[in-house]
């Protein structure tokens, strides 16, 4: 696996971070081995400075180790390590800060460490600095374990002036377990309540950054849309995805749709997108008038769809005018002028709402060129991955004037050495995600001595207990991972300067008592929290809800149906005006349809050809009939690149079929086909110059029959139109003559006869 990883890294010339990280250790050799380049290293390097030491995984320790390997004390070189021990918080990614607290305490070979402690906080108001020092010096542990992860907590010292009395205060709001997304939304509008307050006690507005910090990034959701309710200006990054927004799903839906007339569930959603909106009786109808046609081909004639409502017909009329362009001409323009032309005709620009989904349909529409070849996309799975998974674009939303200061949205790894005026911390009650069980376990572990040790278990077959060794790294992790969670609370909390807010929802119990999971962010601090008089209000969902929201909840026992969401009126493209869009297009062909039969009888020629060339070179003729019919899906899949109607193609694939099985079974025809005959080649190619020009010509079928006789055959897969097959046969005779002329007189220059 681990040479096919390397392979495939050579292939596309692109690497991860753990290949480079190998890549470096290996360039730099062993402690016994060195090699040029290490030598040479620890020939100029006096002095190396490492940042973030408390997120330092054994890799990376290990090429710090390459590097002072030759060191000596009193070289005069420096070693500088820089790091917080209580804000190591990516464990995710293999951080390991027992590494720290190791070389702490023990230093590295052949290098002193010098232990220096600092306590001077420079960012935040002493209630901000007090309140940390009182909760976290019993929420983290007494003493440092470098094997468990277990850091201590260094207390600080504020620098700055007094500031706002109640600098960290927290709610909790309490909802019984049915209750839970009222419960949320009613903690987004709590936050935009807090920031309002905010602004009105501080003039925050204009002067002061607010970030709202949450552990996961669909914490912010329901957040995110209360503060666009509420004209508050906003901006995040790396929260969101645009493969989540649905103007970008229907923009991918429509390519989709364009690119393939039988993908009938991407044809189905354009159906439905805002543009056109069809109601799901609508759907239905359309999808059982034909299952033999593309969805494209049954709307064209909308009018003979029996059973679609008045409003349907009326939409699609105008549907299949604006969805006409994109269908003529694709394959012919680029992808990118299709789909936002198309889209554009549509109205989809109408639907609209943010400059966020402004940002986002410009970026699919990059992406789109980025990802076009020859007027379709080259690896469409790979197109759809990027669009699922890339992050919106930074954006600010709803901006009341121009310096007015946005809200922050980010998650707490990636507030991680920023500060804010003011800090709201919401979700501090949400679980983490599920610790499965891994198929296999291991663990990294430093033992007294600080040397590395590696442990690995796999899991138990099912129904079996689980392996101790297995069971133990399990517990291990688990007990890390909380460490971390104490720390990842302190690093949210110590982003603020003059204040925070926590936030939580809590469900009761049915005894009323408040059910806060140890694995939260809250269960890491609720001891102390609980200690304190003032600064932690807990209230129920229904002391904040109205009376009118209340009784619609309580009400509402069933989940409301999803509204569609349409235009009221599709707009109208003219024929005046689609006769416009069609002359701009300079490669439009003169007859669309001598093009589509043209190309369709392309194909059903080249797919025999390939057939008999196969025939031809197969071992077993015998068995070659029934090998060849497995191969109709593949047929039928070059031959939808030609036609947009499933009769069309199911024809032919019957055609196919016919020509070669007549063929293969006609007893006057067997010696054509067999390649014991002499210089017996199939699709031979064959170079000329004719008028200073290369030219490339491919021969079907040739050989020398037992007569010395060279034979040069060419395969035609014409049909007669009428039943005159003598006049047919003397047209096709007449038409290709000259072709075949041209090759005997190729073959008679290259073998001088």
């Amino acid at each position: 696996l681990s040479s096919e990883l390397l392979l495939s890294f050579r292939r596309f010339m692109l690497i991860d971070y753990t290949e480079a990280s190998a890549a470096a250790r290996t360039a730099l050799g062993s402690d016994t081995n060195p090699t040029d380049l290490a030598l040479a290293l620890d020939h100029n390097i006096r002095h190396i400075l490492v940042d973030e030491f408390q997120d330092t995984s054994q890799s990376q320790l290990d090429m710090l180790l390459q590097l002072t390997n030759g060191w000596e004390i009193h070289d005069e070189r420096t070693l500088f390590l820089v790091g917080d021990a209580m804000q190591s918080c990516y464990g995710f990614r293999n951080a390991n800060v027992g590494i720290y607290l190791n070389v702490q305490q023990n230093g590295l070979p052949n290098i002193v460490v010098n232990n220096l402690q600092l306590s001077a906080n420079f960012r935040s108001e002493p209630g901000i600095v007090d309140w940390i020092n009182n909760h976290f010096e019993t929420a983290f542990p007494i003493k440092p374990n470098p094997s468990k992860g277990a850091v201590p907590y260094s207390p600080s010292t504020a620098v700055k002036p007094s500031g706002m009395l109640q600098a960290v205060d927290t709610e909790i709001i309490t909802y019984s377990s049915d209750r839970r997304l009222a419960a949320k939304a009613a903690e987004a509008k709590q936050v935009i309540a807090h920031i309002n307050k905010l602004r009105g006690e501080t003039n925050a507005k204009n002067t002061e950054s607010i970030a709202i910090l949450v552990r996961s990034r669909n914490h912010l959701m329901q957040i995110a849309n209360e503060l666009h309710s509420s004209n508050i200006a906003w901006e995040s990054t790396d929260i969101d995805r645009i493969g989540a927004m649905q103007i970008i799903e229907d923009l991918l839906s429509l390519t989709k749709a364009l690119l393939n007339p039988h993908d009938r569930l991407s044809w189905f959603a354009t159906l439905r997108a805002p543009w056109l909106g069809l109601v799901l009786s609508d759907l239905n109808t359309i999808a059982n008038h034909s299952k033999l046609e593309s969805v494209w081909e049954v709307i064209l004639n909308w009018q003979n769809i029996q059973g679609l409502s008045s409003d349907g017909k009326s939409r699609l009329k105008q549907f299949v005018k604006c969805m006409s362009y994109g269908m003529e001409f694709r394959y012919q323009l680029s992808l990118r002028e299709i789909v936002e032309s198309t889209w554009i005709l549509l109205r989809g620009a109408a639907v609209i709402e943010t400059k966020r989904e402004i940002a986002c349909v410009s970026f699919y529409l990059e992406l789109l060129d980025t990802y076009e070849q020859a007027g379709g996309i080259r690896n469409l799975n790979e197109f759809q991955e990027k669009v699922l998974n890339s992050f919106i674009p930074i954006q600010v939303e709803c901006p009341q004037s121009e310096d007015e200061v946005p809200v922050q949205l980010l998650t707490i790894h990636k507030a991680k050495g920023l500060e804010f005026d003011h800090v709201i911390i919401p979700g501090l009650a949400n679980r983490p995600r599920s610790d499965e069980k891994p198929l296999i376990n291991w663990h990294e572990r430093l033992n007294n001595n600080g040397r590395s040790r590696f442990f690995i278990a796999a899991l138990s077959a099912t129904g079996s207990d689980d392996d101790s060794l297995y069971s133990l790294l399990r517990y291990e992790k688990q007990n890390k991972a909380l460490l971390e969670s104490t720390r990842l609370l302190y690093i949210a909390i110590t982003r603020a300067k003059r204040s925070a807010k926590l936030l939580a929802t809590v469900p009761l119990s049915t005894k009323g008592e408040l059910q806060i999971s140890s694995s939260s962010l809250m269960g890491r601090l609720w001891r102390e929290l609980k200690r304190e008089a003032s600064g932690l209000n807990i209230v129920s969902l229904e002391s904040l809800l109205t009376l009118e929201e209340n009784s619609v909840e309580r009400s509402n026992d069933l989940p409301s149906p999803t509204l569609i969401r349409r235009v009221k009126n599709i707009q109208v493209l003219n024929d005046t005006g689609f006769n416009i869009l069609t002359n701009l297009n300079q490669n439009r062909l003169a007859d669309k349809k001598l093009e589509s039969e043209n190309k369709l009888s392309s194909h059903i020629g080249r797919i025999i050809h390939q057939e008999l060339e196969e025939y031809v070179d197969s071992e077993d003729k015998a068995s070659f009939m029934g090998f060849f019919k497995k191969r109709k899906n593949y047929w039928s899949f070059q031959l939808r690149n030609s036609t947009n109607s499933m009769q069309e193609v199911n024809e032919s694939l019957r055609y196919i079929e016919q020509s070669i099985q007549k063929i293969i079974e006609s007893e006057t025809l067997k010696w054509i086909f067999d390649k014991n005959q002499s210089q017996s080649q199939t699709e031979l190619s064959i170079t000329s110059i004719n008028k200073g020009k290369i030219e490339t010509h491919i021969i079907d079928r040739t050989f020398i029959d037992s007569n010395n006789v060279r034979w040069i055959i060419d395969y035609k897969s014409n049909l007669p139109k009428t039943n005159d097959k003598a006049n047919f046969i003397a047209a096709q005779i007449a038409q290709h003559q000259g072709q075949l002329q041209h090759y005997r007189n190729l073959f008679e220059r290259m073998e001088n006869t």
